[in-house]
């Protein structure tokens, strides 16, 4: 969860500054020794404002974040829900403006004993942007693990996790591609074709 230092009159004064608040949870308090888990950083924008995808467009940024990790566990690259876009000024953003998260896989080894309390902690900055001002925001994150037996049964997941799932963008079937001839950029992108294509936008 997002954390700050001060008594508890100034974290709810930190708190309230954030336009974009965050908390750091996991697919399940326990992971087994040798296994992966999955941390997810539940994001939400206060009315009117919005935060960024990890390539804000033409003018944001998505979530920095720097890992303070127990030895034996590794992080992944966090995936992104699908934003949506949105157009200021001439500008094209990626943005959500309705609560979102971010999920990271986490790896722990199968080294670990058994039992052990292990936890993970992140500075990260982000961006909180409204139509008229963008706000810098960061906090501190952390989350805490207990390591079970690689034979103990597995954890059952929190029910959050299987829609914050569903929201990430599906895989291409094959890669995309490009050529350059003369002053001619083309981009070739496999696209079912079958599937609408009224107005597309490819991220």
């Amino acid at each position: 969860m997002a954390m700050c230092k001060g008594t508890s009159e100034q974290k709810a004064m930190a708190q309230d500054a954030l336009h974009v608040t965050g908390d750091l949870v996991a697919a399940s308090s326990k992971v087994r020794a040798g296994e992966d888990t999955v941390l997810a950083l539940a994001m939400v924008p206060k009315s009117g404002w919005h935060g960024y995808w990890v390539n804000g467009g033409d003018a944001g940024f998505g979530m920095e974040l720097e890992w303070s990790l127990p030895d034996g566990v590794t992080v992944g690259t966090p995936r992104y829900p699908v934003p949506k876009t949105y157009v200021l000024q001439g500008l094209m953003n990626h943005v959500y403006e309705q609560p979102y998260a971010i999920l990271i896989p986490v790896t722990v080894d199968k080294a670990i004993p058994a039992g052990s309390s292990i936890t993970l902690k992140a500075a990260g900055t982000w961006l909180a942007c409204s139509d008229k001002t963008c706000v810098p925001q960061d906090g501190t994150f952390s989350v805490t693990l207990t390591v079970i037996a690689a034979d103990a049964p597995k954890p059952l997941p929190d029910a959050r996790f299987a829609g914050w799932q569903a929201k990430l963008p599906s895989p291409l079937n094959a890669a995309a591609g490009y050529a350059i001839e003369g002053d001619t950029l083309t981009l070739s992108i496999p696209y079912p074709a079958d599937a609408p294509l009224t107005d597309p936008h490819f991220f």
